[in-house]
Order: C-alpha cells, then sequence, then structure tokens
C-alpha cells in the first residue's frame, strides 16, 4: 500500500513544546491509512495479522524541548494520541488490539535545540522532515542573553564560510559573496552587515 511509504518518514520538531505539532502529524498520518484499512475492510478483506496495515508509528516522531515538564506532556500526549488511534482501528477491523504494556518510544528530548546536537536526537541521514512553529512577535521578547544565543549558529556559518579561501561550496550559497579579493576584516564586515539585516528585533 503506497501510504505506508509515510511509515519510514522521520520528522523533528526542534523546539516541540508540549509536542501539539508531532500529534497533530501523526494522527493525520496514521487517518491516512486508517482510510485504507476502510476501503479494504469494505471489500471484504479479512484481517489476520492488524499490524501489517498498521505501520505508522510515534516512534518515527522526534522533538527537542527545553522545559522539563512539557517534555513529560509531550510524551503523554503521543501516547495519548496512539491509544485513540488504536482504538479507531478497533472499530473498523472488529477486533481488540493490545496497547498496554507500551511497546513504543515516544522520542523528546530534554535540552536546548541551539545547543545540543541534533544527530544526537535523530541522525541526519535518517531524518525526513523538521517541523516547527515561527516565532512571531518572540523575538521583540527575548533577552539579549537568548537573541545572542540564537545568532551563535549564525555566527557559526559566517565564519565557516570567510574559512573558504578559492573553491566556493554550497555553504556560500547562505550569503551572497561576489567580490572575491576583499580584504578578510572588510569581507567579514560585509557578511555581518547581511547577517545584521535579518535581525531578531524585526521578527
Amino acid at each position: 500500500v503506497p501510504v505506508h511509504a509515510a511509515a519510514a518518514k522521520k520528522q523533528v520538531d526542534p523546539a516541540c513544546g508540549c509536542g501539539n505539532f508531532l500529534v497533530i502529524a501523526y494522527r493525520e498520518l496514521r487517518q491516512l491509512e486508517l482510510e485504507v484499512i476502510r476501503q479494504l475492510e469494505s471489500s471484504g478483506q479479512m484481517f489476520l495479522d492488524i499490524s501489517e496495515l498498521c505501520k505508522v508509528s510515534v516512534d518515527q516522531f522526534y522533538g527537542i524541548e527545553i522545559n522539563d515538564f512539557a517534555v513529560t506532556v509531550a510524551k503523554t500526549a503521543l501516547w495519548i494520541a496512539e491509544s485513540q488511534m488504536m482504538k479507531e482501528t478497533e472499530a473498523i477491523v472488529h477486533m481488540h488490539l493490545e496497547f498496554l504494556p507500551l511497546t513504543s518510544y515516544a522520542n523528546i528530548v530534554e535540552g536546548n535545540a541551539l545547543q545540543i546536537d541534533w544527530e544526537t536526537v535523530v541522525p541526519k541521514n535518517k531524518l525526513n522532515y523538521i517541523m516547527g512553529n515561527p516565532p512571531f512577535v518572540g523575538g521583540k521578547l527575548m533577552t539579549k542573553a537568548q537573541k545572542d544565543e540564537a545568532e551563535a549558529p549564525a555566527n557559526t556559518a559566517i565564519d565557516k564560510i570567510l574559512a573558504q579561501k578559492d573553491e566556493p561550496t554550497e555553504e556560500e550559497n547562505i550569503v551572497p559573496i561576489v567580490e572575491e579579493k576583499l580584504h578578510a576584516k572588510a569581507r567579514k564586515k560585509k557578511v555581518r552587515a547581511m547577517f545584521d539585516m535579518i535581525s531578531f528585533d524585526d521578527i
């Protein structure tokens, strides 16, 4: 069934809060599976092993959250969503499905997404989607320490770009540097000014 391709997709929300985005993503993918199961059931298909049809799992969903209480809520919310989807499946296939003990794992990690290595949460070669909520007016409420912390990855990218002497790389697309012979100090000042145009105060 083509929809099972979704079961191979891994997704992460690096600032997941209480897990709302992750829960909705999981639930919508499971609803696609349920629609396939409904169509099979209506055509007279017999189900001996429903696990062969229910492939989407909370195991595919990853989150990073700095607040320990929100981490616990996010894990619980995913398990509740899994339980609800299990009940909906039971109603379609007319059989009891075991939910407890829990065999799935809610991959919510407590930490600061600006500081921890995301590879420790989910390897990038296995990651398919990154989801997140835009900051809206949150940038105006950030402290100086928070702004400095948020800008740190951009500063790292700038230093990496400026370290390139001759051969251009894909990373140079981050900031368009057109003058190749600029003095290093002047070049860095130009790049810094470009990044400053995207100020957190303007978000």
